[in-house]
């Protein structure tokens, strides 16, 4: 999921989880963690569930990530994201990547 905004701006990303026939994965007592990343590698800001992560539909394999205005408000930039989630059952994937272009506000 590729991404622009403007810094001091909020998002919620609503991500929806499929297995490869395209079958929701249930999240209940899943663990799901985001990181936004700079082009040195280095995680800057990380999200997990009742931390910025929320379950939105389990059955459904959705959940929200919400990036807050005094997350993004001194980024500018190109960054990279993903996300994994970790099932009951111990299933472990990367199920988003893409870019984040953060560009300056002037207000």
């Amino acid at each position: 999921m590729d991404i622009s905004f403007y810094s001091g701006d909020s998002r919620n990303l609503v991500i929806s989880v499929t297995d490869e026939n395209n079958n929701a994965i249930n999240l209940n007592s899943a663990t799901i963690k985001w990181v936004l990343i700079d082009n040195k590698d280095s995680a800057i800001l990380s999200k997990e569930v009742g931390n910025g992560i929320k379950i939105t539909n389990p059955t459904s394999g959705q959940f929200t990530i919400s990036v807050l205005a005094q997350d993004t408000k001194n980024l500018e930039g190109n960054y990279k994201h993903m996300a994994r989630v970790t099932t009951s059952s111990g299933e472990s994937s990367i199920v988003l990547t893409g870019s984040i272009n953060i560009m300056k506000s002037l207000i």
